[in-house]
Order: C-alpha cells, then sequence, then structure tokens
C-alpha cells in the first residue's frame, strides 16, 4: 500500500504505554486499529480523541510504536 498514512496513538499509564493504536488512511479511506495479541483490530475508541471527547491517547512516531510493540512480543505487526 504505497499511498498509506499511518498515525500511531498511545494511552500512556505510569507504567508507560498501555495500549496502540493506529490510524491508516488511503485515498480515499480510513481505518481506525487498537493492538491486540493477534494483531491489529477494528476499533471506534480514536473516533472519540478526533472529535475531542477522550483527552487520553497521545500521537506518538513510529519509532516509539515499533519498540512499545518489539517489548510486547508484537514487533512484526508495527512496519
Amino acid at each position: 500500500m504505497p499511498d498509506v498514512e499511518r498515525t500511531y496513538l498511545a494511552k500512556k499509564g505510569q507504567g508507560g504505554i498501555s495500549a496502540l493504536y493506529m490510524i491508516e488512511q488511503g485515498p480515499d479511506w480510513s481505518s481506525d486499529r487498537v493492538l491486540h495479541s493477534s494483531g491489529w483490530a477494528p476499533t471506534s475508541a480514536i473516533w472519540d480523541w478526533r472529535v475531542g471527547e477522550r483527552s487520553d491517547l497521545d500521537e506518538i512516531t513510529e519509532k516509539e510504536a515499533k519498540w512499545f510493540a518489539e517489548r510486547a512480543g508484537l514487533g512484526q505487526f508495527v512496519k
């Protein structure tokens, strides 16, 4: 998917990242996902963040997302 843009979001707590989210956007589509042990699963939680009703998610870099995923044994899911 050459024209896919990914934005990573994380829910951070005192112990570090507790949940990793991703927004994938193509030329005429968008997909919101959360990382589970089986890979990326669809989620509606990001919509609340987009409209400003949820402030507990922080945008993070792809490098930070990859680091967290690798520590959780899920590095293969963050490209």
